[in-house]
């Protein structure tokens, strides 16, 4: 059978939850990463430090559902204020299921 818009199963919304930022003075939503922050987390040749900007640009966002930073002012905000960035990106990694730990091969 070909499938049909009508019977495919849509995938989910990604899981999002609010998280408080006291250094900028309230609470943002913070989302599970998409594909196109999948795709960048994965890109070869960045350290994690590098990319974390643009992940955080990518998934946190304001009450309206729009990005609240660029990866620039993410990357500034993060000199500044490196325990929250870090701390959103737990979030990020909880809600993308990264922190599920790696499955060893035998």
């Amino acid at each position: 059978m070909v499938l049909t818009r009508e019977t495919i199963q849509r995938p989910a919304v990604m899981p999002s939850e609010p998280v408080p930022v006291a250094s900028l003075g309230g609470e943002v939503r913070v989302v599970g990463m998409g594909l196109s922050a999948r795709l960048a987390f994965h890109q070869p040749g960045k350290s994690g430090a590098e990319k974390l900007p643009a992940i955080l640009a990518a998934c946190v966002q304001d009450d309206d559902g729009q990005p609240l930073m660029t990866a620039a002012e993410w990357d500034a905000f993060g000199a500044r204020h490196l325990e929250d960035a870090l701390r959103l990106w737990k979030s990020v990694e909880r809600l993308s299921g990264l922190d599920q730990g790696v499955v060893e091969k035998n």
